[in-house]
């Protein structure tokens, strides 16, 4: 573990494992969690990987300043990291709030984005509901960058075929209902995310 200043001003505490010259999968942790939501993830992941694993601003040891605690703010703050670490383009796992950053970061920056498995939904559903009204503008935007997007068959929010994609805004999307998890789906099934990112990874990175 280390700290890394990824914009002026901001101190962010960064965990690392794996083989520091192999591609490299960036996880971003939800609300309220911190770099430890992917305890169980990372070293499956670092045996074939370096797996890089920020706090994000007002998170776990990183700074936590009053205000900037937009999606912008923190796209800002990866991107930052992403050149003070000189990884030009990443495997991306994100979570929660992270996943509508991940989002951004595909769409502002695909190049920088292998892949993205997303623990959430993605922007295509064919059903809306509730929370998920708060990704309705991005689905006027094309994805391109390959993305998998998970949710546990338990979140009270999931509904059947909520994950079939809506429209032909996606080059290459796909989404999946994981049994025996809820909204936690890297605590509940570590193993289902395992899956999945190394099946997506082992393809683009």
């Amino acid at each position: 573990m280390r700290s890394s200043r990824s914009r002026p001003g901001l101190r962010m505490h960064v965990a690392e494992a794996g083989n520091p010259d192999a591609p490299t999968v960036l996880l971003l942790h939800g609300f309220p969690q911190h770099w430890w939501e992917w305890r169980k993830v990372i070293p499956p992941l670092a045996e074939r990987y370096r797996v890089v694993v920020p706090d994000l601003r007002g998170a776990g040891w990183t700074d936590a300043p009053a205000d900037g605690y937009t999606v912008g703010d923190v796209l800002a703050d990866v991107l930052a990291l992403l050149d003070a670490l000189r990884l030009r383009r990443v495997g991306l796992v994100a979570h929660d709030f992270s996943a509508f950053v991940g989002f951004r970061l595909c769409f502002d920056h695909p190049e920088r984005v292998a892949g993205f498995l997303c623990l959430g939904p993605h922007p295509y559903l064919a059903v809306f509901t509730g929370r998920l009204h708060a990704q309705r503008h991005l689905r006027q935007r094309r994805l391109t960058v390959p993305t998998v997007s998970l949710m546990g068959g338990a979140d009270a929010g999931v509904r059947p075929g909520m994950l079939d994609v809506y429209g032909r805004q996606a080059d290459d999307l796909v989404g999946h209902i994981i049994d025996g998890a809820a909204h936690f789906l890297a605590d509940d099934r570590p193993d289902a995310v395992v899956t999945h990112a190394l099946t997506l990874f082992g393809r683009v990175l």
